[in-house]
């Protein structure tokens, strides 16, 4: 089972590398880098430090039973939509029933009332997430400009439905 933590600078900082090495060894295989995860993480902390200055950007730590990071998900609150910007979970943890719905049910009631949409990019390389964002009810729309994502969208509401199935 995992526990929520929202992330700030200080915890932000005290798990960053662990949580680096999550998202570098669950996207390096799919999609590999022509850096060093040295080099990579150099700019990935910083930038997400910055990110969680901004009101609108927000991030989620989880962690295991033993109290290790096991990973984090980052999102976008912009008008009414739920941006599902990033989601980096261990592989021993996934697959499992432990991350999305309960983080959903964690998260859910720290949400303004007035969204109405939810939206993610997936790269073209990840079947496995395109099918999890299918579940909360979204469907691909287009493209990203670069050509290497797909656009997800759906109804704020049938996230809710499927957080709420039994």
């Amino acid at each position: 089972m995992l526990t929520f933590q929202q992330a700030n600078t200080e915890n932000l900082k005290k798990y960053g590398h662990e949580l680096f090495s999550i998202l570098w060894n669950n996207m390096n295989p799919m999609d590999p880098l022509p850096m060093d995860p040295e080099t990579v993480f150099s700019n990935w902390l910083p930038s997400h430090l910055k990110m969680l200055e901004k009101e609108e950007h927000e991030m989620i730590l989880f962690f295991d039973a033993e109290e290790k990071p096991a990973g984090y998900f980052s999102y976008i609150l912009k008008n009414d939509i739920f941006f599902l910007n990033d989601i980096q979970t261990q592989p021993d943890c996934q697959g499992k029933g432990w991350v999305y719905r309960p983080l959903m049910k964690f998260l859910l009631p720290q949400l303004p009332a007035h969204l109405r949409f939810t939206e993610a990019y997936v790269g073209k390389y990840n079947p496995r997430s395109s099918a999890i964002l299918e579940r909360f009810g979204m469907k691909a729309i287009g493209e990203t400009p670069n050509g290497r994502s797909w656009i997800y969208r759906g109804e704020f509401s049938a996230l809710l439905d499927w957080v709420n199935q039994k």
